[in-house]
């Protein structure tokens, strides 16, 4: 099974800008000191729910050519879908980090925009590639 991240630097940077807003709740309810207010509370409330909200994605491929995408905290996944399923692939021309892969699935056409690492993209689509040659590029 191999596993790919999702790349999201909006995320990242969000990420560090809570942690740092949570790191200064701390201190401002920490050296208030004994007339510990619960507003400073209120404040942090939104915070996690923030930190909620941006969370770890990944990209799985099985070895039994299954592809599925999950999100971890809500242990939320799009239903999965086979490598055979997969008619074609695009790579945005600006961003090198998102690819759209194109699937039929019950007779529906699906696509999933994904957001890796380059090095994750082309892995991927080398990898899915090989194990369906008649996946085309658009």
């Amino acid at each position: 099974m191999r596993k790919y991240k999702i790349y999201d630097p909006r995320n990242e940077k969000v990420f560090i800008a809570v942690i740092l807003a949570l790191l200064l709740a701390f201190l401002i309810w920490y050296h208030v000191g004994k007339n510990r207010s619960p507003e400073v509370l209120l404040f942090q409330l939104p915070l996690f729910v923030i930190l909620f909200l941006i969370q770890p994605k990944d990209v799985r491929l099985h070895d039994d050519d299954i592809l599925e995408y999950r999100q971890y905290i809500k242990n939320k996944w799009q239903k999965p879908i086979s490598v055979q399923q997969i008619t074609s692939y695009q790579q945005d021309a600006k961003n090198k980090n998102k690819l759209t892969i194109v699937y039929y699935r019950e007779q529906l056409r699906g696509s999933w925009t994904i957001c890796l690492s380059e090095k994750d993209v082309d892995d991927l689509v080398s990898e899915l590639v090989r194990r369906n040659p008649a996946i085309i590029k658009q």
